[in-house]
């Protein structure tokens, strides 16, 4: 497993059609992504729309609702 400072991350307002249309053509292989947030009720859902806007292929079980630091310490190797 990758170290966690080298997993991506990438954060981008939905308006940004420039670079929504970058990501998506990137991304076009359709890699195993997670969205990693603590959300629920109608700001999961409202963050679910907005992700699935530019990549509309992420599975619904890609969505989990974790404090972003735990999930990476349960997760992610991290070298000594």
């Amino acid at each position: 497993m990758p170290h966690w400072r080298s997993l991506p991350r990438f954060s981008m307002p939905d308006t940004d059609m420039a670079a929504s249309f970058l990501v998506r053509e990137a991304l076009d292989h359709q890699p195993a992504i997670q969205v990693i947030n603590l959300v629920d009720g109608d700001d999961k859902a409202n963050l679910k729309n907005r992700y699935r806007k530019v990549l509309p292929f992420i599975p619904e079980d890609a969505f989990v609702s974790a404090d972003a630091r735990a999930w990476i310490r349960a997760n992610a190797y991290i070298a000594p």
